[in-house]
């Protein structure tokens, strides 16, 4: 009787597939730690444009920045914008008012109040869900009327056209050269985290891994996978 004997995996691969498990395992571990998520399982959240590349001017007076937007899903809940306080501390709140673009409707009005912003940061605003938000277009305008010039908010705007089913409207000018640096939330189930997770790795969340790179560890770990 002949018995043969399988090959034994090549060191190479055997070292790649760990290298690329680690990585990916790190990623999903960093991802998972994170508050927000913790504690945003029932919140499906979808970034319109994440590069912020200069502040908008101050907000104040008749001085407000606008961004339009469709909404993906039903029971929208929240608007995240990145602000900046100048590395001020500024006593001034800030208001988002949500219109439908089609009527102009004032649909939902969010606030944040005087020192609830922090420098360079997302910052949430949060309101009852909208069942039939789905496909509708919407105009996000922060304004804040208790502001004045040297004590007042801005909000990051990216230079390009980063999110096409939309664009930025600065002080009633229409820019389709900027977009505000922008997320939305969704009000969903919490047995949906693992549809979360998925979409939270492929939205450079932790920053040390692009969206690009991501996929391309997905594909080495299969490649080296099915070779081994």
């Amino acid at each position: 009787m002949s018995w043969i004997r399988r090959s034994a995996r090549p060191p190479g691969v055997v070292t790649v597939s760990i290298l690329v498990a680690a990585l990916l395992t790190a990623q999903v571990a960093a991802v998972m730690a994170d508050p927000s998520f913790q504690a945003n399982l029932d919140v499906a959240t979808r970034a319109l444009n994440l590069r912020s590349d200069e502040v908008a001017g101050e907000i104040h007076g008749q001085a407000t920045v606008t961004q339009t937007f469709r909404a993906a899903l039903p029971n929208l809940s929240r608007v995240e914008v990145r602000l900046a306080t100048y590395a001020r501390v500024d006593d001034v709140s800030l208001r988002l008012e949500l219109r439908s673009a089609s009527s102009g409707r004032l649909v939902r009005v969010a606030q944040a109040p005087p020192g609830a912003v922090e420098d360079n940061t997302f910052h949430t605003f949060e309101f009852d869900p909208i069942p039939e938000s789905e496909g509708i277009q919407y105009v996000a305008t922060l304004r804040s009327p208790d502001a004045r010039p040297g004590n007042a908010l801005t909000a990051w705007v990216g230079r390009c056209n980063c999110y096409p089913s939309g664009h930025l409207i600065l002080n009633g000018v229409q820019r389709y050269d900027l977009d505000m640096a922008l997320q939305v939330g969704y009000a969903t189930a919490a047995e949906n985290w693992l549809t979360e997770l998925l979409n939270r790795l492929s939205q450079y969340k932790p920053r040390f891994f692009k969206g690009s790179i991501f996929v391309l560890l997905m594909l080495l770990w299969l490649i080296f996978a099915i070779v081994a």
